[in-house]
């Protein structure tokens, strides 16, 4: 079977030392991730990561996405036909944030929403990160 080439973003939002990350409360077999989402048709990477990021988090005020660079993501063993082509951003966050909160993303309403429950990982200790969600993090301990 052919496989369909999907463009993504993956946002490494960082803020005093810590990456934000999240679970699905609902399905926690998905394990431990990182805002992302696919890329709109017309949609640049930068402007894609600002507006996945608005509706994952439900946070708005971000600096400028700094792009830390692409890599391919077969998702074949998660039961999806796709290859993923990841635009990895580092994303600093300029606004004050709980330690731990949950978040109701609506995708845009294209799809049912999501409960997303999120928290902070020190950047010195972060713990595995699912579907290779974690490919470009050696290049954010370095700016933190």
């Amino acid at each position: 079977m052919e496989k369909r080439t999907v463009e993504k973003v993956v946002a490494y939002v960082v803020a005093e030392g810590r990456l934000l990350v999240f679970i699905h409360p609902l399905h926690p077999e998905a394990g431990l991730q990182v805002p992302a989402g696919t890329i709109e048709r017309n949609e640049a990477p930068e402007a894609a990561v600002l507006r996945e990021l608005c509706e994952e988090t439900g946070l708005s005020i971000f600096a400028r996405p700094e792009y830390l660079g692409a890599g391919l993501y077969d998702m074949s063993p998660f039961g999806r036909a796709e290859l993923h082509q990841r635009h990895f951003f580092r994303v600093p966050l300029l606004q004050g944030a709980p330690e731990r909160w949950r978040h109701l993303e609506a995708s845009g309403g294209i799809a049912a929403p999501e409960v997303f429950e999120f928290s902070w990982v020190p950047i010195t200790a972060i713990p595995p990160l699912a579907a290779g969600q974690g490919a470009f993090l050696h290049a954010i301990a370095i700016l933190a």
